[in-house]
């Protein structure tokens, strides 16, 4: 009887240490520092030059993916807009855009090449313009965002200085 009772807690024992298994690297999410570190992001941004005001808002839709829109008005009208998602796949992180008139629409995908706790650079090399887009944490309340790449065999690059909208309340 002793023996039943040895075989059986002995049983018990390893099969509650076998079914007790470790998270892996994908379901903890160990990766999440990419997204966790460029949380400065997040929040509505603004810049206006002469009648053109340009906006792009940030929100965090899970702990893999955050969603941005930019879209600039010019005397009542949207004169250009995109949707942006930043998003985490295992240990890489995309940017993904797409114009709003694009027919038909095809994201154009954009590697996170670069990161540290003030400054993100994503890149596309395949993309005719532009190649590089970047972000610049200047303070809590300004950023700098910048396109960049060739047109006709010459750098160019555009800067926007954005500064943080209050919170709507």
């Amino acid at each position: 009887m002793k023996r039943i009772y040895l075989f059986r807690n002995t049983t018990l024992l390893m099969l509650a240490v076998s079914c007790n298994t470790q998270p892996t690297a994908e379901s903890k999410n160990v990766y999440a520092p990419i997204l966790k570190r460029a949380q400065w992001i997040l929040g509505s941004w603004t810049q206006t030059v002469d009648e053109a005001v340009t906006t792009e808002n940030w929100t965090k839709l899970s702990d893999s993916v955050f969603a941005g829109e930019s879209f600039t008005v010019v005397r009542g009208d949207t004169v250009f807009y995109e949707s942006v998602t930043f998003s985490q796949k295992v240990k890489d992180a995309f940017y993904n855009v797409s114009l709003r008139n694009e027919k038909p629409p095809a994201p154009v995908s954009f590697q996170l090449t670069s990161q540290d706790d003030s400054m993100l650079v994503f890149e596309n090399k395949k993309h005719d313009y532009p190649t590089k887009i970047s972000y610049r944490k200047i303070t809590q309340d300004s950023i700098f965002a910048e396109i960049s790449g060739l047109v006709n065999g010459t750098e160019k690059k555009q800067g926007f200085p954005l500064k943080r909208l209050p919170a709507l309340k």
